[in-house]
């Protein structure tokens, strides 16, 4: 066991996927902002709206403008900046004509340095979300003049495309149902609009998500807008309700407000680096394939630096982890996951599997924080 378990320090060099539930999110460092030209003083304005995008996008946090000490820093967005260019906007041949105020013709496309807009974010004690995100499906139902329809992840229709791009800017992986033979067998519109809970969680269990994002949309008396959210996530609901005149008044919450709270979830502030230590053992491995399939999902894990063995075991090994932001942080993302089960252990000491006394008090020197026992 220890050879084998030795020579796959050696040996490990495959790539898994993001764990179920869970989205491994691109792009996250580089934002799009539509210009009129590419003079130099418009440019410096769209890099300060990008910086600002993404500074919201990593910290997980709407209101970055209000941290104090923050504002003052986003003007310096030139310094952050990593590579920029611009793309032509093609104008749509069922465009209307122009209008008397100009439009843009071009986006400016711009990449930001993740490490220091990450170091911006630590040193005005705010979160840096990672790249892998929880996956959130969205039952919703929109009630046009009486007639309500379930937006499925194939109909076209404007609240969905405001779904989609609030749900990019925020970097907030959000699925719509297929909404086919079973889905139409297991949830009725009546489910949706009257948010039956029970219903709606056992039909969201075949798409495997972290969080179910259910909302309702109707247009009232004197043509107001109103949408009702409800979130569940981690055994929690949280219910929003919002009205206006402007249809992305009422879904664009929704979407600010989910990536809010998962954030405040999954994003962990980073107070103290000697913290970011921490020790994780997994039993179960009985193979060369089962140690690599548990080190490379470690080292795929977002808030994972680094994973180095310390102790190897019959079916066991525990791994020295430096991570971003804590314990708390790495334990939520394995949750996300398929991979590995939190696994109750007592105290170290004692018998060994054999059921004989180790007298090798260095067999149990190695206490780990998280405990888990990987999944066949």
């Amino acid at each position: 066991m220890k050879n084998w378990l030795g020579a796959a320090l050696l040996l490990v060099s495959i790539v898994v996927a993001a764990p179920a539930g869970a989205v491994e999110v691109r792009g996250l460092y580089q934002a799009e902002v539509p210009v009129l030209g590419q003079g130099r003083e418009e440019r410096n304005d769209a890099i300060q709206k990008a910086f600002t995008e993404v500074l919201v996008r990593i910290s997980g946090r709407g209101a970055i403008g209000t941290v104090p000490g923050l504002a003052e820093r986003i003007p310096q967005a030139n310094r952050y900046v990593q590579q920029y260019r611009y793309r032509a906007i093609t104008p749509s041949p069922a465009q209307p004509p122009a209008p008397a105020e100009p439009v843009p013709t071009q986006i400016l496309v711009v990449r930001f340095n993740a490490r220091g807009v990450n170091r911006l974010l630590r040193e005005f004690g705010l979160p840096v979300w990672g790249a892998t995100r929880p996956a959130t499906l969205v039952w919703l139902v929109v009630d046009e003049q009486g007639r309500r329809r379930i937006l499925s992840n194939d109909m076209q229709h404007p609240v969905r495309e405001l779904l989609e791009t609030r749900a990019r800017r925020r970097g907030l992986p959000l699925q719509l149902p297929l909404y086919d033979l079973q889905d139409r067998a297991a949830v009725r519109v009546s489910d949706v609009w009257g948010n039956f809970e029970d219903t709606l969680l056992q039909a969201s269990t075949r798409y495997q998500t972290e969080a179910v994002l259910v909302g309702r949309v109707y247009r009232g008396f004197g043509g107001v807008w109103n949408a009702r959210w409800t979130l569940y996530s981690g055994g929690q609901r949280q219910d929003w309700e919002f009205r206006s005149l402007e249809l992305p008044e009422v879904v664009l919450p929704g979407v600010d407000q989910t990536a809010e709270t998962l954030a405040a979830r999954f994003a962990q502030v980073n107070h103290d680096r000697a913290g970011n230590d921490l020790t994780l053992a997994v039993s179960g491995l009985r193979t060369l394939a089962d140690y690599r399939r548990v080190v490379t999902y470690l080292e795929k894990l977002s808030d994972v630096e680094k994973v180095q063995p310390v102790l190897l075991e019959a079916e066991r090994a525990t791994f020295h982890l430096r991570v971003r932001s804590g314990r708390l942080a790495v334990a939520q993302a394995i949750s996300l996951g398929d991979v590995l089960t939190t696994e109750i252990v007592g105290t170290p000491a004692g018998p060994t599997p054999g059921g004989v006394t180790d007298p090798d008090p260095r067999r149990v020197a190695v206490i780990p924080d998280l405990s888990y026992r990987l999944i066949p």
